[in-house]
């Protein structure tokens, strides 16, 4: 009966120390990674949408407006200088994710407000709510996700991968 009691204390133990070490190892990371980086930071970009930026241009369709990939590149952009705003120096972001609905056509000459919303920190993982305005009206809305990575470990573990 002692020895039960006393291994129930020792897993117990173990247990706590370990819930410890993650809990001391997981707020270092986020302390490294994050300390600028806080929910709620906004960039706001404005563009004029030129010839090279239609669907024509971009080969994703045959009209004289905005390109949808034009426009989520734009999203992805204002999303990566955010983040890099908060990231220490030799850090940045790669773009995994786009969940983006394009609602309305901009015609060439017009000019579009980007803007980024830091939603949600999950360790490496930022999520961004994102949307394009002309003249007040959304004209695009989705939500954005990048992951911070070291670029000298990533491109060493793509060169390393078969």
């Amino acid at each position: 009966k002692i020895r039960f009691s006393f291994m129930c204390n020792k897993i117990k133990l173990k247990l706590t120390l370990m819930f410890i070490y993650y809990k001391i190892t997981k707020e270092n990371f986020t302390r490294r990674y994050f300390y600028m980086l806080e929910v709620g930071m906004k960039l706001e970009v404005e563009k004029v949408v030129t010839e090279n930026d239609t669907a024509a241009k971009a080969a994703s369709g045959s009209v004289e407006v905005l390109a949808t990939p034009i426009m989520i590149a734009w999203m992805e952009e204002a999303s990566l200088h955010l983040a890099q705003k908060g990231l220490e120096e030799g850090l940045t972001t790669v773009g995994t994710e786009v969940n983006i609905k394009h609602l309305k056509g901009t015609l060439v000459g017009k000019t579009v407000k980007i803007v980024s919303v830091l939603k949600e920190i999950d360790r490496k993982k930022l999520i961004f709510d994102v949307e394009v305005f002309e003249d007040g009206v959304v004209v695009g809305t989705g939500t954005h996700t990048r992951f911070i990575i070291d670029p000298i470990k990533f491109y060493e573990k793509l060169k390393n991968t078969k």
